[in-house]
């Protein structure tokens, strides 16, 4: 892929200077499937991403009970 391939929502400026930063933009080779390759449903999944970009974790739509426990060790119950 060629980076002005991408579009501009995804090469946001930051900064003071309005830099864009060019080791943040991510793209799958065509010639491999990732779904396949990470074993994703292409009905969609539910992909959890912490602050600091590490993924957490990758479930199915349906999975709804495994991203409850999955927040439940990091949020406080509501009251």
């Amino acid at each position: 892929m060629e980076f002005a391939d991408v579009p501009e929502v995804f090469r946001p400026r930051v900064g003071p200077f309005g830099l864009i930063d060019y080791e943040k933009v991510y793209a799958t080779d065509p010639d491999h499937d990732i779904f396949d390759l990470r074993g994703i449903d292409r009905g969609g999944a539910v992909v959890v991403v912490r602050p600091d970009q590490y993924v957490a974790a990758v479930l199915p739509l349906t999975s709804t009970d495994d991203l409850a426990t999955f927040f439940a060790g990091a949020l406080l119950p509501q009251g």
